[in-house]
C-alpha cells in the first residue's frame, strides 16, 4: 500500500501542476496517509493535510477500498484529491476574511473568560473536509475546556457568525466555571483527580499495583476504559462527575456500580434499611473500614434483587497515582 501511497502522491502533484495550483507549502513534501476503520476493515481513509493559511489547517479526506487498488483507481482517487483542492483554492480569500473575523472576536471572549479564571480556549480551523464536498468549505471553531472527568475536553462546531460563537460560551460558562474551580483546588494540594475509595482498592489487585494502573487510566484519554486484574476479573471503569468510578465485582452475587452495592439477593429488604446509617451495617467492605459511608437509598425485597446506593469521600491523587 506504500507504494500506491506514493504514486498517488506523485499524480496528484503532477494534477497540481497542470492546474496552475501554488500551494502555501510545498506540495512535494505532502503525503498521503491511510487510516483503517475498525468496523469496516474492507474500507480505510485516504487523508491529505490542507493548509488554508498561517494558522488555518486541515485536511482532505477520501475513502477507498483495502482490497488491491489498480493503477486506474489510483489515478483517479489523486484527480480527485487535486480537483478538491482546486476547489478550496477558489474560496481561499473568503474563507481567510472570515476566519480572521471571528478569530477576533473568539480570541476577544476568551481573553474576558480566562481572565474571570476559567479555563477555556479556542482555535479556528476548516476541519476534515471529504474531497466530495470540497465545494463548500466553511471555518470550524474548537473550544477547549475542562471535560467531565476533569481532564482537557473539547467541543466543535460550524457557526454561520459571531452570534454562534458567543451562544455557545455563554452555555458553557457555568459549567466550566465550576470545573475550573475544582482543578484550582487540586492544584493547590498537588492532586490531579479522584478516585472512589472500592475503585481505588480494586486496583491495588492489578500487575503493577494501584499507583502505576491509576496513573495510567488518568493519562488515557477514552472515558470508558477496561482492566484485568490478577484474578482475570473484569473492571469496567469511568469517569463521572470528576470521580474514577465504574463497575467492580465483590464476591459471587455483588458488585459495586457507580455509587451503590448491587445484590443478586438482598440481605434485607429495603424497608428495614435506615437512610444515613452505616453502610457496614449490610455489607463490610475492608476498603471502606476508615471511610464514613452512609446510606442514602435503597431497593429491594430480601431474597430478591437490588441495591443500596451509599456516600463516600473519594480519594485525592495526583500524577503518578498516589494519593495526596
Amino acid at each position: 500500500m506504500k507504494q500506491d501511497l506514493d504514486l498517488m502522491r506523485r499524480v496528484y502533484q503532477r494534477e497540481l501542476a497542470e492546474k496552475h495550483l501554488a500551494d502555501p507549502v510545498d506540495a512535494s513534501r505532502q503525503t498521503f496517509t491511510l487510516s483503517d476503520r475498525e468496523n469496516n476493515p474492507l474500507v480505510a481513509d485516504i487523508t491529505l493535510p490542507l493548509f488554508i493559511a498561517r494558522g488555518v489547517k486541515g485536511h482532505l479526506t477520501s475513502t477507498v477500498s483495502t482490497t488491491e487498488m489498480t493503477i486506474d483507481d489510483i489515478v483517479e482517487s489523486a484527480r480527485e484529491f487535486a480537483e478538491a483542492m482546486e476547489q478550496v483554492d477558489a474560496q481561499r480569500p473568503a474563507l481567510v476574511e472570515e476566519i480572521s473575523e471571528l478569530r477576533k472576536y473568539l480570541n476577544k471572549r476568551v481573553r474576558s473568560l480566562r481572565a474571570k479564571g476559567l479555563r477555556v480556549s479556542g482555535e479556528i480551523g476548516i476541519g476534515a473536509i471529504p474531497t466530495n464536498e470540497a465545494s463548500d468549505v466553511w471555518p470550524v471553531v474548537t473550544l477547549h475546556f475542562p471535560g467531565e472527568d476533569l481532564r482537557p475536553g473539547s467541543f466543535s462546531f460550524v457557526p454561520e457568525g459571531r452570534g454562534d460563537i458567543a451562544a455557545q460560551l455563554d452555555d458553557l460558562t457555568d459549567v466550566v466555571t465550576t470545573r475550573s474551580e475544582l482543578l484550582d483546588g487540586l492544584d493547590k494540594i498537588n492532586a490531579v483527580g479522584l478516585v472512589h475509595p472500592i475503585v481505588h482498592d480494586a486496583l491495588g489487585k492489578c500487575e503493577g499495583g494501584t499507583a502505576p494502573a491509576l496513573a495510567e487510566i488518568f493519562r488515557d484519554p477514552d472515558h470508558l476504559q477496561r482492566v484485568t486484574d490478577e484474578q482475570e476479573n473484569n473492571l469496567i471503569l469511568y469517569w463521572e462527575e470528576g470521580i474514577l468510578t465504574g463497575t467492580i465485582p465483590i464476591s459471587e452475587g455483588t458488585r459495586f456500580v457507580k455509587g451503590a452495592i448491587h445484590f443478586d439477593a438482598m440481605p434485607c429488604s429495603a424497608s428495614e434499611i435506615q437512610r444515613g446509617a452505616s453502610l457496614g451495617s449490610i455489607i463490610v467492605l475492608p476498603c471502606l473500614a476508615e471511610a464514613d459511608a452512609r446510606i442514602f437509598y435503597a431497593s429491594g425485597e430480601k431474597g430478591e434483587r437490588g441495591y443500596v446506593s451509599f456516600t463516600v469521600e473519594p480519594m485525592l491523587f495526583n500524577s503518578e497515582g498516589n494519593l495526596v
